[in-house]
Formats: C-alpha cells, structure tokens, sequence
C-alpha cells in the first residue's frame, strides 16, 4: 500500500473540521480532508437547518394561532406535512457543493472516504496510507441507541428529517433539547405527542423557573410530559412498527 506524506489530515468534514483548514492553510501546511458523507456534517444536513424549517412551520401556527388575541378570525389552518419535508430537504440540498468548492479554493484536498489508523501518525485511507505531523479528530456525533429491549426499533432525529408522512401520535424518550423543539413541531402539526424523562425535570442544565415555564407552555398546547419514568423495554403493538424517537 502507498504512503504519501502531508503536513496535516482532517478527519471529518463538518463545521469543526473546516474551521481548523482556516488556520492551518494560512500556516502553509498541506491538509487532506477525509469525508465519507455529506459536507457540513450534521449541522447543515440534518440537524440546525434543517430543523429551523419545521420549527418555523410550527411558529407560524402558533402565530395563526394567536391571531384571535388581536380579535382577527382565522380558519383552521392544515399543514401538508410531506410537502414541508420536500421544502426542508430543498432548503439544504445545495449546501454540501459550496463548501467543496470553498475547501478547493483553499487548497485542502478532500478525499470521500473513511479513514482508519494504522499508527500513532498514520491513516489509511482507500488504497494508501496517509503520514501526517498533525491529525486532527472532528468525526462529530452519532445518535445513541439506548440500553433497553426493543431499542432497536426507535427512529432517531435523523430519520424525523426524512420521514414525509405525519405520524398520528410520538413517543420521545428523553426530554431534552431536540425532543422539547420536535415535540412542539408535531403536537402544532397535529400529533399526539408524549414525553419520557428519566431525570425528575426536563432540561436539567437550564434554569429551573425557565424550564417550569416551558413545560406550562408544553402541556398547553396538548403535549403530554411524564418525568422521573424509567423506559425499560419497546414492544410493537397490533403489528404496527412504532414510531418513537
């Protein structure tokens, strides 16, 4: 197998990664970006961006919602879930290529492909091996599954950006950042929606009258919040896979 030497090798091509191809550029140093997957990483393709565009379809119900405040009377609004799906994946389909484009006009050579170590100073990549002075670590996150029977047949946030039919009712198990953004997305776009906390209040790092204030809002508009439960196992019911998260 062939061995090519560079100044440095990036392993992953999200928002941390190119941000270390600014500095190490401008030093002089070559630089190889391994990425298997999209450009951007989860950010762009299918985490902040994305999500922005259910949360502002869910906002814009709350606004309709609130327009009888101001004594305006408006109908019941029906939201085409699939076609809100279509948008957000038209929102960010053209992100990956700009940020290729900006990687070459920097000079950093992107390889798509997956790099593994095969020494203190080495990755291998494809069909060489890549010696570096530097390797840096920005392979991100992946969802967790979790330790219980039947967690295999969760879907995670990855699979809520991509699934066109709305389903009738959710069940999220953790009562955290995502879970409180995408509760209030489905419970506005008409789903029954459910929340499974472990810990005896949601959002355990925010400010407790904030966090208190944000589950009255919650509950009001129809989402159900149980905390301090323990989720031990996932079976599916009348032969329906579920659709949890």
């Amino acid at each position: 197998m062939p061995t090519r030497n560079v100044d440095v090798v990036i392993l992953g091509g999200g928002n941390a990664g190119m941000g270390v191809t600014v500095a190490t550029r401008e030093a002089g140093f070559e630089v190889v970006m391994l990425e298997p997957d999209l450009l951007g990483g989860t950010c762009p393709n299918r985490g902040c961006m994305p999500k922005k565009v259910l949360v502002a379809a869910a906002h814009a119900l709350d606004e309709i919602e609130r327009a009888k405040t101001h004594h305006i009377v408006v109908g019941k609004p029906s939201l085409d879930w699939a076609a809100l799906i279509d948008r957000e994946k038209a929102m960010i389909a053209g992100i990956p290529d700009p940020l290729g484009n900006l990687m070459n006009r920097r000079g950093v050579e992107v390889i798509r492909d997956r790099g593994r170590f095969a020494g203190p100073n080495a990755v291998t990549v494809g069909e060489e091996t890549l010696e570096a002075k530097h390797i840096v670590i920005a392979t991100g996150s992946t969802p967790r599954r979790l330790p219980f029977p039947g967690a295999e047949l969760m879907i995670t946030s990855d699979d809520v950006l991509n699934e066109r039919r709305l389903p009738a009712s959710v069940v999220f198990v953790g009562g955290g950042v995502i879970a409180l953004e995408f509760s209030h997305v489905y419970a506005r776009a008409g789903a029954a929606v459910t929340i499974l906390e472990a810990l005896p209040r949601l959002l355990g790092n925010f400010d407790a009258g904030a966090v208190a204030q944000l589950r009255r809002e919650t509950e009001r508009i129809g989402v159900a919040v149980h905390t301090a439960v323990e989720v031990r196992r996932i079976e599916r019911a009348g032969g329906a896979p579920p659709r949890r998260l």
